[in-house]
């Protein structure tokens, strides 16, 4: 198997020498027996093992008595039974965390499974009762009590069977984005043990029609020659087409409903999109117009990116954050050249202009406010990294919150938690755009820790420790002056998040997977590059750092796929995947959070810093948040700057 190799920073046209790089020899064993409810072992269920952070799995499938045997690496693994699509079980469990050291054999890490002998076929009919024979795509079934209990089906030729185990269920009906029908919505069907039940799902025409283009307002001109795309969310459902630029425009196919937009342009073009998501509501036969707003790079930013010794910086990402009327949802960027230089093209107007990278020892530089004049230039701008001057420390610790009445209203109390012994992650980010991290021991929930900063400034510290179900959190706020500061970080929980889940499918087939905090994810058939079956993980991780521009809300989660060899998928989608997080109106508006300014974001090591995809939606009807992707990696939903996603609430 593979090492564990730190992240690297490549200068431009540069070559970094990784010197040798030792395989490590699977020489350690998990064993294991998976089970049914009444103790029979189970034969034939792919079971998987991966490191949590680390690249490379495990795979075995189960013999004739359920027992396994994984090869492994020393070292510690998330070991979880996966049945196929087509086996009658479910496993429901939060899987299993094994430490594991060279030579050694851990034994009984035992699985139960649950016996899904209840059959639910399903048929598509169409608004007046009519069978749809020429639909294709998922059909998923959701215990009404219990949605950690969940299975589905392809839909072929308008049919499906879904095993599950005796109960109540929410069944729906999921359609590829090219299929000429929508879903009507989800039923209830209650069902036996051992029972088949029919049922019928409604699925309605694309009678209706989104037609608008790309709109520049500030010359009041229709835009073509433009590469961009529309997509559209609405009753969960997908929808999206090309915007043809031969003339700017486009028209979308769609059910009746209310259907929450947004759009994409070509990063490489003359214009940027303007918003990302808009509302609207769309009936039976109409045709309904939206402009897309863009507006014309008229403008560019030119600088030179400095280290913290004064020497040009290659490889930087240059960011200018748009602060203006009309640019203030842009995100721009470029990275700077072999003589620190760089060129950003933007939109006139008023920007935050920053720079980031990778791994170094030294700090960001300053961020600044800048003002592009139309069809002119803003230049001169040096951004220096800069080295530490002050320290931020204090003590760390571990505690159990609980609620408490006095007087009558309802309090958080936090107690020491005792045993907690792991490693605590510590961020902290500065309001001119200052981001430091660190990792520290906690033992019997005790530690300390420290931060090399810079001054005069204040600072947004952020403490996380999590196990598999649960996470504690910290955040403080340090003014920070000349010198150092001391501030203890009490961690408070434990609050939930929901166990990693691992779903093996063929790759042939579209799959749905969905968690028990509502997020859910939809792979369409052949999606993935590779042939054969597919493991997905999917791990909620609390360890993420907060950024300036990017405040984590509650938790993210880490995307690993592998082929049936156990190798990882690291090339692109063959078509873009669907992922929708889910978001508690509740807790935003405790934490005064308008839920139009969340945003998904991904986490990348290469500029050490959280980055926006291209299209995403807000529903707010649904309460969700949904992008699409064409690769998998960190995930998580994040409030946009000067909103601050708070500590986890107790809502009753």
């Amino acid at each position: 198997m593979g090492p564990v190799v730190e992240p690297i920073q490549v200068p431009p046209d540069g070559t970094y020498d990784l010197g040798t790089l030792t395989l490590l020899e699977r020489d350690a064993a998990i064993t294991g027996t998976v089970t049914d409810e009444g103790g029979a072992g189970v034969a034939g269920v792919p079971v998987s093992a991966w490191r949590p952070g680390a690249p490379g799995g495990a795979e075995a499938t189960t013999g004739p008595g359920g027992q396994y045997v994984l090869s492994v690496v020393a070292g510690e693994w998330h070991v979880q039974p996966s049945p196929g699509p087509d086996q009658p079980y479910i496993y429901t469990g939060p899987g299993a965390r094994v430490t594991i050291s060279s030579m050694e054999t851990v034994s009984d890490v035992d699985f139960s499974l649950v016996t899904a002998g209840a059959t639910i076929a399903g048929y598509l009919v169409d608004e007046e009762g009519n069978p749809v024979t020429d639909a294709e795509g998922w059909a998923s079934a959701t215990h009404v009590v219990t949605p950690t209990l969940h299975n589905g089906a392809p839909i072929q030729a308008g049919t499906f069977s879904i095993l599950v185990p005796g109960g109540t269920y929410h069944v729906a009906a999921h359609l590829p984005v090219g299929s000429p029908y929508m879903s009507a919505g989800e039923k209830a069907v209650a069902v036996a043990a051992a029972e088949t039940v029919s049922i019928t799902l409604t699925v309605k025409e694309k009678d209706a029609r989104i037609a608008g283009g790309l709109w520049d307002p500030r010359n009041e001109d229709v835009i073509v020659g433009v590469n961009a795309g529309v997509l559209a969310w609405g009753g969960g459902n997908w929808a999206r087409t090309a915007i043809d630029p031969g003339n700017g425009t486009f028209t979308m196919s769609v059910a009746a409903g209310l259907w929450h937009l947004g759009y994409r342009v070509d990063p490489q073009s003359d214009y940027v999109g303007l918003w990302h998501h808009k509302n609207i509501p769309v009936a039976s036969g109409q045709t309904v117009s939206v402009p897309l707003p863009v507006a014309e790079r008229d403008g560019v930013i030119t600088g030179t990116v400095l280290g913290p010794d004064g020497a040009p910086l290659a490889g930087a990402k240059v960011v200018a954050d748009g602060i203006g009327p009309v640019v203030s949802n842009l995100w721009l960027s470029t990275h700077s050249a072999e003589d620190g230089g760089f060129s950003l093209r933007v939109p006139h107007g008023n920007y935050h202009l920053g720079a980031t990278i990778g791994l170094t020892d030294s700090i960001k530089p300053a961020l600044r406010r800048i003002y592009v004049p139309p069809d002119g230039a803003s230049g001169g701008h040096v951004l220096q990294f800069r080295w530490p001057d002050a320290v931020i420390s204090g003590t760390v610790s571990i505690s159990t919150s609980t609620l408490r009445q006095s007087s009558g209203q309802a309090a958080l109390s936090a107690s020491p938690t005792e045993g907690i012994t792991g490693t605590v992650f510590i961020w902290g980010w500065s309001e001119d755009d200052a981001f430091v991290h660190t990792c520290v021991p906690v033992t019997d929930s005790l530690g300390s820790y420290s931060l090399d900063v810079v001054s005069n400034t204040t600072w947004h510290l952020g403490a996380v420790y999590e196990t598999p179900s649960q996470y504690w959190l910290a955040q403080e706020e340090v003014v920070l002056e000349a010198g150092g500061a001391t501030q203890d970080l009490v961690l408070t929980g434990p609050y939930p998040k929901p166990a990693p889940v691992a779903v093996t499918f063929d790759a042939s087939q579209p799959q749905r997977i969905h968690l028990a905090d509502g997020t859910h994810i939809y792979i369409p058939a052949n999606a993935m590059p590779v042939e054969g079956l597919v493991t997905l993980h999917v791990v909620p991780i609390a360890t993420l750092p907060h950024q300036r521009h990017a405040n984590v809300y509650r938790y993210g989660y880490a995307f690993t796929a592998v082929d049936e060899e156990g190798q990882p998928i690291t090339e692109h989608f063959n078509q873009e995947v669907v992922i929708g997080f889910a978001y508690d109106e509740r807790e935003l508006w405790a934490a005064g959070i308008c839920e139009h300014f969340l945003k998904p974001a991904y986490f990348s090591t290469t500029t050490n810093e959280w980055t926006f995809p291209e299209s995403y939606v807000v529903d707010t009807e649904g309460d969700r948040v949904v992008m699409q992707i064409d690769h998998f990696t960190d995930f998580a939903l994040t409030s946009e700057p000067g909103f601050r996603v708070s500590l986890p609430l107790v809502l009753r």
